[in-house]
């Protein structure tokens, strides 16, 4: 018996139960040195091992402040999944918009404290938006708006950590970028009034990947913010570039994982 008829035939094995040798067990000759598994087998002791540099936030020692944002499409449908997700659970701040929620919702995580809310008046739509601050943390509410008119829809809100503020931002596809831009004006405006570092993050529905829409970062570059995302990284599965975040803050890093139950990937 050759070795890879060997192999093939113990890797059918689930169990050595039962097994047993019909006449002389004859071993196969050992493998010529130019052999390919041989070859690889060299090379791995040989060569310099893969370093794993991933970093999940989760499994992190550092003590840091940690903002998740995320376009759930409709929080009361997957609360359960923000409730046992060890990513976002490790964060400090949770975002989120296009929270289709009602008053009556039930939207508490261990944890947590509701810091601000804003739910549908009637029936569930792409509206709303809910920020969770870690229970220990302290807080200051800055400003909160939305403009519902007409193919206009866009909502916000500051608000204050330790010596950030921290803006978060909904904005229709519909929406001008005119009204875009009024609204942006007046939130950083006021923000700067209470906090030197500031941080912009949201789902702007302005497809960076559009070249003619880099006019959105020249504008917010226009304030001393700079964008914090790698540009033509996809943050929907549609490969758009529509949820970012803006900042004068040094260090700060910023990225996308994956969301299973949503079309946007989180931040």
């Amino acid at each position: 018996m050759t070795r890879s008829e060997l192999y093939v035939s113990c890797s059918r094995a689930t169990k050595s139960i039962d097994l047993y040798l019909i006449g002389d067990f004859v071993p196969p000759k050992p493998p010529e040195p130019k052999d390919a598994v041989t070859m690889m087998f060299k090379n791995m002791r040989s060569e310099r091992m893969l370093k794993f540099s991933l970093e999940f936030p989760e499994e992190s020692q550092e003590e840091r402040f940690f903002v998740m944002f995320h376009n759930v499409q409709s929080l009361n449908k997957h609360i359960f999944d923000v409730r046992t997700d060890k990513t976002f659970l490790s964060a400090s701040m949770i975002s989120l918009v296009e929270t289709w929620t009602k008053p009556s919702d039930s939207l508490q995580i261990e944890g947590f404290k509701i810091i601000h809310r804003r739910d549908c008046n009637d029936i569930r739509k792409p509206f709303g938006q809910i920020t969770y601050l870690k229970n220990d943390l302290t807080y200051e509410n800055i400003i909160e708006k939305y403009e519902y008119s007409g193919k206009n829809h866009i909502e916000y809100s500051s608000i204050k950590i330790d010596d950030i503020c921290i803006i978060s931002v909904y904005n229709s596809p519909n929406s001008s970028f005119d009204v875009l831009k009024r609204h942006i004006n007046e939130v950083i405006t006021i923000s700067k009034g209470f906090c030197e570092n500031i941080i912009v993050v949201g789902d702007f529905n302005i497809n960076l990947k559009v070249k003619t829409n880099n006019k959105f970062i020249e504008y917010m570059k226009s304030f001393g913010l700079r964008l914090n995302n790698t540009l033509n990284r996809d943050s929907t599965n549609a490969k758009t570039q529509i949820d970012y975040c803006f900042t004068n803050v040094k260090g700060l890093k910023s990225d996308y994982f994956e969301s299973l139950t949503s079309f946007y990937k989180p931040i």
